[in-house]
């Protein structure tokens, strides 16, 4: 057998990543104009999954207002993100410390000095 490829009609893989991250950069910048942002997203295992390159439109350049929240959201909303806020713990959840007991306190060790005969 040889390592020329076989060609074939074109056959579709289908595989699925699930994203459970993103971040927002800006790319290109026209002033009062529009702006371009790089949306890249995460796995768990904060391995890249894609990298998306998203203009937005004059009237959301101009609503954006450099409101960090608002792009964020908006890249969310393009991507089809739905972004979850941390849970913080709340007044009825109890946080449970575990006790360590303190140390023992050392006990130095006490070395016999031989008697010398007087």
């Amino acid at each position: 057998m040889s390592n020329v490829p076989n060609p074939i009609k074109p056959f579709v893989i289908t595989t699925t990543q699930t994203v459970t991250s993103f971040t927002v950069s800006c790319r290109t910048l026209v002033l009062f104009t529009n702006a371009t942002f790089t949306v890249d997203s995460f796995d768990i295992n904060n391995n890249l999954v894609s990298r998306q390159v998203i203009p937005i439109t004059t009237e959301q350049y101009l609503e954006w207002n450099n409101n960090d929240e608002f792009i964020i959201d908006l890249m969310a909303t393009i991507c089809g993100y739905t972004l979850v806020t941390p849970t913080m713990p709340s007044a009825t959840q109890q946080v449970v410390v575990p006790e360590i007991a303190p140390p023992e306190p050392a006990i130095p060790e006490v070395s016999t000095i031989p008697e010398v005969p007087a």
